[in-house]
Formats: C-alpha cells, sequence, structure tokens
C-alpha cells in the first residue's frame, strides 16, 4: 500500500484546506522526507488526516460520531479528509467529512459521512460506514489496529508490534504476508476428517445392521422348507379328489333345478299359445290378400293413370286457344324489330365519312399545339438564361471594379512600406543576432544574480563559520570538563575499593553471611546439643568430634558489623561507578561533539574560501559578459537602423516579434497584389466571355419568336375547318353511340323472332298433348277391363266375396311381419323347451348312475374348506422360508459389500488423520502458526538485517517453542539471551524501528507497505545510533518505498533535506511549508 495524496480541511490547528502531493519528485528522489515544526504545531494531524480517510478515526480519538468531534478546528463549520492511495488490487480514494448545521461554527454536528471510490473513474463502491470499513480492509489487507502497528507508527503505540502478544501479531502477519489460506486449509482438513469418520461410523452402523443365518440355521430352514413342501403336495391332491366330489354333487343338484324351471317354462309357453291364436287367424286371411296384392296393385295402377291423363287433357284443352293469340302477337313484334334495326344501320353508315374527316382534323390541330408548346418552352427558358447571363454579368464587372479598387489599396501599401523588403532576406540574421542578444542579457541578469548569492553566500558563511567556532569552542570546555569530572570520579572509586575490585567485596560479604547464619543455626540447636556425648556421631551431620557441645559458641556481633562494614562499601563503590560510567559516557558525548564540531568548523571554513573564490570568479565573468553585450547591441542596431529603429528596446522578445510581423505584413501585401491580378485577368476574361453569350442567345430568341407566330396561325385555320365540318362533336364518341343504337336494335329483333319461335313450338306441343292424350286413354280403357275381370277371378279363388272383404283383411308389411315374427318365435321357443328338457333328464339320469359317494354336499364343501385352510397355511410358511432364505443371501452379498466400504473407509480415515495431526484443527491455528512461525523467522531475518545497520549490540531470535514469540541476545553480555520485554526506551525504538523496516520488505498476496510513517520516538537515540537509523531509511527508497518522520529533534530536521514544515501562525493555527504542498492557508 502507498499512500499517493492527503487533502483536508479544518483539522486542529490546520485550519483551511491543503493538499499533500506525495508524488512530487522530492519525496520520489530522497526516499525519506520529515515532518517538522515545533510541540503543538500539527504534525501529528498530517497522520491523523490519513487515519481519519481511511479509518474514520485517528489513534488519538477513537470515535467521532454526531455526538462529538474532537479534531475539527475551533471556528469553523466543517472538516474532511481524503486519501488517495494504491494497493496491488488498484488505486483508490477514500473521502471522510463531518459539517455542523448550516457549515455554521455555532451549528448542530452532523452524521459523518464516509465514502470510497475508485480514483480513476470515480466510480462509488461504497459509502456507508461500515461498508467503507470493510472496502477498506479488503483493499489495503489491515484493519485499524492492523494499520497503527505495520504502517503508520503512532506516538505512544511505536513500539505496538514489539510489545505484542502471539495473539495480537498472529492477525497482522496475516493480513501483511497472505497466510490466511493456511487457517482455512488446517479447518477444512479438521472438518473433512470428521466427515470422513462419520462416514466411517455410518459404515460400520450399516454393517452392524445387516443380521445373517448361521449354516446350522440355514441348513434347518431349508429342510424345513422341504417338509412343508411335500405336506402340501399330499393336501393338494387331497383338495382336488373332494373338489371332484363336490362338483359331481352340484351338478345333479343344479340338473333337477334345471328340470323344474323347464316344467314351468312349458306351461307359461302353453298360456301364450292360447292368447296369440286370434292373431294367428288374421294373419291367416292377411296371408291370403298378399297373394293378390300384384293383380291389385296393377289395376289400380292403371286406374290412377286413366284418371290422371283424364284431367290432363282437359287441362290441354283449356290453354290452346291463348296460345294461338300469344303467337300472333309475337310475330307483329318481330317484324316491328326488323325494321328499326335497318333504320339504325343506314344511319351508321351516312354518318362514317363525316367522322373519318374530322378525325384527320384533329390530329393536325394536336400536332400544331404540341409544335406551338415546345417553341414557347424554349422561348421562356432562353429568355431565363438570358436574365441569368445579365446578372452574371453584372456580377463579374462589379467585383472587376472591387479588384481594381483593393489593386490600387496594395500598391499604395506598398509603396509606403518599401523599407521592409529588406527584411525578406535579412530577417533571419538579425533573430540570429537577437537571440543571442537575448541569451547574452538573460546570461548576464544570472551571473548578477549568482553574484549576489555568492556574496551573501560569503557572509552567511563568515556568520556560520564564526557560529560554529564559538560552538567548537564550548564542546572543547565541555570535553575538558568532562574528563576532569571522570578523573575525579575514578580517583575517589579508588580511594574507597584500595586496589581492590567491588567483586571481591562482595565475596568476602557473602562468606560473611554464610557464617553468620551457621551462627545461628548453632545457636538454635542448643537442646540438641545439650544431648551429644564425645565419641557418638552426631544425629545430624554424623561428626565424632562436638566443639560446640560444652556452649562454645561464637557471638554474631562482629560477623554482623563486618557485613554492614561490606555493605556500605559496596553501596559507596557501585554509586561511585555508577557515576564514573555517566561520566565516561558525558566525556564520550562530550569528545563526539567536539569532533562534530571541528568537522563542521572545518568544513565551514571550506564553504567560506569556497564562497569567496566563487565570487571573485563570477564578479570577473561580470564583467567580460557586459563588454560583449555592449557589442552586441551596436552592432544589431546599425542594421536595424534603415528600418527607423534608432536606439534596441529592452525587450528583445518584443521586438523579435515586431520585426517578424513587418515582414509577414510585406510577404503578405506582395502576395495579395498577385492574387488581385491574377484575379483581375480573370474577370475580365468572364466578361468577355458572357457578353458573346448574350449576343448569341437573343439571335436564337428571335428566329424561335417567329416560328411561333407561323404555328398560330395555322392552328387557327385547322380549328376553324373542325368547326364547320361539325362543331365541337367526338367523332369517336358519334360512332359509338351510332353503334351502340345498332347493336340495341340487332338484339330486340333477335330476341322478337326468338319470342315468335318459341311460342310456336309451344302451340304445336299443346295441340300434339291432345292427340296423344286421346290415343293414349283409348288403349288404356281396354286394358283397364281385361285386369278388372281377371282381379275379380282372383278374389273368388282366394275365398273373397267381394273387393271391399279382400281390402279389409289386408295388412300393412310391418303389421304382418310382426305377427309372421311373434308366430315363428313361439314355435321355436315350444321346439327348444322341448330339446332342452329331454336333455336335461338325459344327463340327469347319466350322473345319478355314476354313484362316486354317499356324503351329502354340505360335509363335502366343510371338508374342502378345512383341507383348503391348511393348505394356504403350508403355501405361506413354504414361502415365509423361502423369503428368509432369500433375505440371508442377499444380506451375505450387501454384508460382504459393506465389510469392504468399512475396509476403504478405514484407509480413507487414516490418511487424513496422518494430515490432521499435521496440520489439522478446529480453529485453523496449527497449521497458520506454523506458517506463520515460518513467516514471522522471515520478518526476523529481514529485522536483523536492518538491526545491523543500526545496532551491533542486538540480534531478534525466533523463540524455540513458542512460533510468534521473540527473545533478544545482547552481544555486549555475552550473547546473553532475554526477553524483548524489559529493552529500554532506546532499545525498543531501535528494535521496533527494526522489526517495522522488516515488515516494509515483506510483500504477501494481499499488501505490500510502500509508505511508512514513523511519529516521534527519534528522541532516545544518540547522534551515532540517529545517522544509522536515518542512513537505513532513506536505503529504502531503492524499493521504492518512501519514509515519513515526525519529530522535532534538531539533529535530524539538519540531516533530512526534504521537509514538510508545520509552522505556527498567530490564533493557534498553523500553515504547512514543502514540495508538494498547497492549501488555502499559503
Amino acid at each position: 500500500m502507498k499512500i499517493l495524496h492527503i487533502r483536508f480541511q479544518n483539522l486542529n490547528s490546520l485550519v483551511g484546506e491543503w493538499h499533500i502531493d506525495f508524488t512530487h519528485p522530492a519525496f520520489v528522489a530522497d526516499g525519506i522526507f520529515a515532518i517538522t515544526g515545533p510541540t503543538g504545531a500539527g504534525k501529528t494531524t498530517v497522520l491523523d488526516a490519513i487515519c481519519l480517510a481511511l479509518f474514520g478515526r485517528t489513534p488519538r480519538l477513537s470515535r467521532i460520531s454526531r455526538a462529538e468531534n474532537e479534531i475539527m478546528s475551533r471556528g469553523t463549520g466543517e472538516c474532511f479528509a481524503e486519501v488517495v492511495f494504491e494497493t496491488q488490487k488498484g488505486r483508490w480514494r477514500c473521502h471522510w467529512s463531518q459539517r455542523r448545521a448550516r457549515k455554521k461554527a455555532d451549528g448542530e454536528l452532523q452524521a459523518p459521512k464516509h465514502e470510497i471510490s475508485d480514483a480513476v473513474s470515480g466510480a462509488v463502491f461504497e459509502s456507508g460506514i461500515r461498508g467503507v470499513a470493510e472496502q477498506v480492509e479488503d483493499a489495503t489487507g489491515m484493519n485499524f489496529d492492523r494499520f497503527t502497528r505495520s504502517m503508520l507508527l503512532a506516538q505512544g503505540a511505536f513500539a505496538a508490534f514489539l510489545q505484542a502478544g502471539a495473539g495480537e501479531r498472529s492477525p497482522i502477519l496475516e493480513q501483511i504476508t497472505g497466510t490466511e489460506i493456511y487457517s482455512a486449509i488446517s479447518v477444512k482438513v479438521h472438518e473433512l476428517r470428521a466427515q470422513e469418520q462419520e462416514k466411517l461410523k455410518e459404515c460400520e452402523a450399516a454393517l452392524g445392521g445387516v443380521r445373517v443365518l448361521s449354516r446350522e440355521e440355514e441348513q434347518e430352514h431349508m429342510l424345513d422348507m422341504a417338509r412343508k413342501e411335500q405336506e402340501a403336495a399330499a393336501c393338494e391332491a387331497e383338495s382336488l379328489h373332494i373338489r371332484k366330489l363336490v362338483d359331481w354333487r352340484v351338478g345333479i343338484r343344479d340338473l333337477a333345478k334345471d328340470m323344474a324351471a323347464l316344467t314351468g317354462q312349458e306351461a307359461a309357453l302353453e298360456k301364450e299359445f292360447l292368447l296369440f291364436a286370434p292373431e294367428r287367424q288374421r294373419l291367416a286371411h292377411a296371408v291370403r290378400a298378399a297373394a293378390l296384392d300384384g293383380s291389385y296393385e296393377a289395376l289400380a295402377a292403371v286406374r290412377q293413370e286413366q284418371k290422371k291423363e283424364e284431367n290432363a287433357l282437359v287441362a290441354v284443352r283449356h290453354s290452346l286457344p291463348e296460345q294461338e293469340l300469344l303467337l300472333q302477337e309475337e310475330a307483329g313484334r318481330a317484324e316491328d324489330a326488323a325494321r328499326a334495326s335497318l333504320l339504325r344501320r343506314q344511319e351508321r353508315d351516312a354518318a362514317a365519312p363525316v367522322w373519318r374527316q374530322a378525325r384527320a382534323i384533329d390530329q393536325k390541330i394536336a400536332a400544331s399545339a404540341k409544335d406551338l408548346d415546345a417553341l414557347r418552352g424554349d422561348c421562356r427558358l432562353d429568355g431565363r438564361a438570358i436574365a441569368a447571363d445579365r446578372r452574371e454579368r453584372a456580377k463579374t464587372r462589379k467585383s472587376l471594379n472591387a479588384a481594381l479598387h483593393k489593386r490600387g489599396q496594395i500598391a499604395a501599401y506598398l509603396a509606403e512600406h518599401a523599407a521592409d523588403q529588406w527584411l525578406v532576406g535579412g530577417l533571419a540574421g538579425v533573430e540570429e543576432q537577437l537571440k543571442e542578444l537575448a541569451a547574452a542579457r538573460a546570461e548576464l541578469a544570472r551571473k548578477e544574480a549568482e553574484r549576489r548569492k555568492a556574496a551573501a553566500d560569503v557572509q552567511q558563511a563568515a556568520a556560520a563559520l564564526a557560529d560554529i567556532g564559538r560552538k567548537a569552542l564550548d564542546c572543547g570546555q565541555k570535553a575538558q570538563a568532562a574528563e576532569e569530572n571522570l578523573a575525579r570520579e575514578r580517583a575517589a572509586l579508588e580511594a574507597v575499593l584500595r586496589q581492590r575490585s567491588v567483586q571481591e567485596y562482595r565475596n568476602e560479604k557473602d562468606v560473611l553471611l554464610r557464617q553468620l547464619a551457621a551462627f545461628r543455626n548453632v545457636a538454635a540447636l542448643a537442646g540438641h546439643r545439650a544431648r551429644l556425648e564425645d565419641g557418638k556421631p552426631c544425629p545430624l551431620c554424623g561428626a565424632e568430634q562436638h566443639p560446640y557441645a560444652q556452649g562454645n559458641v561464637p557471638s554474631p556481633d562482629a560477623a554482623e558489623q563486618k557485613i554492614e562494614a561490606l555493605s556500605s562499601l559496596i553501596r559507596r563503590a557501585e554509586e561511585l561507578e555508577g557515576l564514573a560510567a555517566l561520566r565516561e559516557k558525558e566525556r564520550d558525548e562530550a569528545r563526539k561533539a567536539r569532533e562534530r564540531a571541528e568537522r563542521r568548523q572545518e568544513s565551514a571554513r571550506q564553504d567560506a574560501a569556497h564562497a569567496e573564490k566563487m565570487l571573485a570568479l563570477l564578479t570577473e565573468n561580470l564583467s567580460g559578459l557586459q563588454n560583449a553585450l555592449a557589442l552586441r547591441q551596436q552592432s544589431v542596431a546599425e542594421k536595424l537602423r534603415p528600418l527607423g529603429l534608432e536606439t534596441l528596446p529592452a525587450d528583445i522578445a518584443r521586438l523579435s516579434a515586431e520585426l517578424a510581423r513587418r515582414l509577414e505584413a510585406w510577404q503578405t501585401g506582395t502576395g495579395r497584389k498577385d492574387a488581385v491580378e491574377q484575379q483581375i485577368a480573370g474577370l475580365e476574361s468572364e466578361d468577355k466571355r458572357l457578353t458573346a453569350v448574350l449576343e448569341n442567345r437573343f439571335s436564337a430568341l428571335k428566329k424561335k419568336c417567329a416560328r411561333l407566330r407561323t404555328g398560330k396561325e395555322e392552328l387557327a385555320g385547322f380549328r376553324a375547318q373542325r368547326a364547320l365540318l361539325c362543331g365541337a362533336k367526338d367523332p369517336d364518341a358519334e360512332e359509338r353511340r351510332l353503334q351502340e343504337a345498332v347493336d340495341a336494335a340487332d338484339r330486340a329483333e333477335k330476341q322478337a323472332r326468338a319470342a315468335h319461335a318459341e311460342r310456336e313450338k309451344t302451340v304445336h306441343a299443346v295441340t300434339s298433348r291432345v292427340s296423344a292424350l286421346q290415343e293414349s286413354m283409348a288403349l288404356r280403357a281396354r286394358e283397364l277391363e281385361r285386369l278388372q275381370a281377371a282381379f275379380v277371378t282372383a278374389l273368388t279363388g282366394a275365398e273373397f266375396a267381394e273387393e271391399k272383404d279382400f281390402l279389409e283383411a289386408r295388412l300393412p308389411l310391418d303389421a304382418r311381419h310382426k305377427l309372421e315374427e311373434t308366430a315363428r318365435s313361439l314355435d321355436a321357443r315350444a321346439l327348444a323347451l322341448r330339446a332342452r328338457k329331454e336333455d336335461r333328464l338325459q344327463r340327469l339320469r347319466v350322473e345319478e348312475e355314476k354313484k362316486l359317494t354317499e356324503d351329502s354336499l354340505e360335509d363335502l364343501e366343510a371338508r374342502h374348506a378345512a383341507n383348503r385352510e391348511k393348505l394356504n397355511a403350508l403355501t405361506a410358511a413354504v414361502a415365509a422360508v423361502k423369503l428368509r432364505l432369500e433375505e440371508n443371501t442377499a444380506a451375505r452379498a450387501a454384508r460382504a459389500e459393506k465389510l469392504a466400504a468399512v475396509d476403504a473407509q478405514k484407509k480413507e480415515c487414516a490418511r487424513w488423520n496422518r494430515l490432521h495431526e499435521l496440520v489439522g484443527s478446529a480453529d485453523g491455528k496449527k497449521y497458520c502458526n506454523f506458517v506463520q512461525g515460518l513467516t514471522f523467522a522471515w520478518m526476523i531475518a529481514h529485522a536483523n538485517e536492518q538491526l545491523r545497520e543500526l545496532t551491533d549490540r542486538y540480534i531478534l531470535l525466533h523463540h524455540p517453542t513458542l512460533p510468534l514469540e521473540l527473545e533478544i541476545m545482547d552481544n555486549y553480555q555475552g550473547g546473553e539471551v532475554r526477553s524483548t520485554k524489559n529493552l529500554s526506551g532506546g532499545e525498543s525504538f531501535v528494535v521496533s524501528l527494526a522489526l517495522a523496516l522488516g515488515l516494509c520488505r515483506m510483500a504477501g498476496n494481499n499488501v505490500r507497505v510502500d509508505s511508512l510513517f514513523l511519529d516521534e520516538g527519534f528522541g532516545t537515540l544518540d547522534e551515532d545510533a540517529l545517522d544509522t537509523a536515518l542512513q537505513t531509511l532513506a536505503g529504502l527508497r531503492q524499493d521504492g518505498k518512501v519514509i515519513g518522520v515526525i519529530s522535532h529533534v534538531p539533529a535530524l530536521t539538519e540531516q533530512i533535506p526534504t521537509q514538510i514544515r508545520i509552522m505556527p501562525q498567530s490564533g493557534g493555527r498553523s500553515r504547512i511549508f514543502g514540495p508538494g504542498c498547497s492549501g488555502s492557508g499559503q
């Protein structure tokens, strides 16, 4: 992550809007810059603006809300902070703001606003407070705590990462190095292992649920099934025998029932025969009458036909006179139509020559009118063309006059500025001389400025030399005083120690303390000493000699006094040693300060000498430049005098521009003159052409007008001739009218003749019809007599007295068929009934003769039901045993499959158990801690590289058992390894700086730390350590990193050339100065 721009407004003492561009070349070139200023000026506010824009909070203010805002400048109504930063994922802009109501200083605070957007396109990704925090963490890979522990080390929290525990370091390393994937792997391995173990349990449970018969049980089931199958077969045979007996008994019973039923049916059929006897007699009469139907139908048909023709003859005879009258009328109309048709033809033929002559005259009139229209169009077009040519000629002559006037103006201008013609060939040389003259003047001005700066540098170097001389003298006096103080302290220490070391006195004190403890133990054992006897061993120590048995116990007072004296001497010696070490440190610091002052003094002397030398050289060069400039000015003035320029102006650029303008004006004038001459020649030629064209058009127009007059006279003659012939009538319409009249007369004649012919046919048909009917009726009368005689003879033969009896005996065909069907049905039923009765009687005799059993039907059915139940029970038992055996076979196959599945799952579980032992855990820490331990070791290696640049005393070590814990080796104490918790303030700063730089050198998948901000902490370093730290920080620019240091340590600000200075102003406000800095307060 790299900070590119900061923009903020009204934060603490920095009132107004401010902008800092970290892409400025000064920051990129040096790689390190300082934010300097007095205490309270607002240096840390710049870092607060970064945190505020990214996270909506600062290291000093954990909460900024609608209720409170301690960072908004007093007397203002709004504030904001904006950061543009770059990560591996892209470039982002994060903006935070808050205002008061109506942006008034006394208005009520409004809710803060926070948003993150694409810095290139401006598209807003999120505008909610919580959503922006998540987006920032996703883009940077860091939340607020991780950001302030790895990238922005704020006041009071510089050593936070160093002092953090393993639980706090883990998420920082995880985000920076992208090791969160290993936590996910560890958790996933744990989950998959649990899933595989659960699958194994399921497989084992499924295996336990499979029940398989033993071989003995299976054999027993098979024998039982065979025994039951034999019993079932015997039972089935018995059942079939009983079923046969039951069927025999049922057959005899059914035959007896059928005989009784058939006897009843026979009696019912006799009754139906008696009821149908009258209908059967009626059917016999109808059958005899039906035999005469043919003769009667023929007789009736002849009678009906004879009656019909009689009626027709009467009708035809009645219509004949009317048809003859109509025939006469149709003959008269046909003659009238023939005469009218002839008259219409004569009229048409008489008018045909007149219409032919009229058509010829009409064609001549049309052709003459067409020619006249064409001539009129040509005349109009010629007139328009002549008018257009006249306008074009007038326009051309106007343009010609204007061009002649313009040529006169251009000629007058060129005559007035004839001197400018020299510039065509001479301006290039003059411009070159003017450029050299301007360069000489600029060089002279630059040298003059350098001479003034050199004079100021001489004065400044002299003042600096005097100041450094005073400081060097003061440092020398301090070093001498430190030497004298060290000598006094060492002499005092020697006097106290008396040629011995402090350690010897400490050893002597330890011996006395042990003796004093022994004396006190002896005194405490008085009761035990009273029981001691010489020659017998002591129960405590085993000694046989007891020197203190008689009470010879030494007094501890002398030992205590010596111990007190030694303790006082040791304390005094330790105090003097501390003072001597302090004085030695003061002496070393004073020597280093004196050496630095001497180096600075020598450097100041060299700077002063160099400044004086540069001043003399610049003064000499300035005199030569002035003489050369005077000669150049004189040469240029002589060349420009013919152009009316007597003296050279001070502004050479303006003079060059004026000469170029005059040359351009001259060249423009000559070019315009040539162009106008060409324009005039073209306009004169165009005027002559248009005049000739107009003359030709006038001549052609006169000829066309003469032809137009002649054509008009000819057309008038044709029209008069036609008017005398037929007036305004249309020949085609008149001919159509006459032809239509002829056609109508012909159609009328044809219709009249057709009507007459049709009427003649009708009269002839009526006459023929009368004759035919008369003949037909005479013939049919004889036939009718013959048929009547034959029918009477047939009636007598059929036992009918007269035709009336015959007609009464007749029945409709459907009724007769119905009666016949009923008679046939009764006869057929009687016959069938007799046959069935004989059949049942014969079958009953046969079955009774079999005599299969004496048992009754009820006994047989009871035996059959009992046998069937027994058979069903045996069948069910056999099916159950067979099912059990089939299930056992399937269970054996399933058990084999499940055993194979259990074995396979055990192998899979063993594989996951081995992997789980290596990396798996429920919280993901096992594998993550291992990987982060490697990452931490990598970071420690980077940190040690930086730490070697800062000091050779310490080496960071990775704890051998705790993967995220630190230890430190102190090379000045014989390589002693100790915890980092008890480092001093300066030591903590150095180690924390090394760790921070180590983090900067590490890049993971999510985070690359390319900007580092350090707030204070350098005040705990001595000058050598400070120089080393700054050189190390500056070296990071090779990796493209930018380091910002906030401090008010004077030595630090002197050694960092690129600075952002926060300068306090009146009223508690401050201003920002430096490269890339701008704002409303500037």
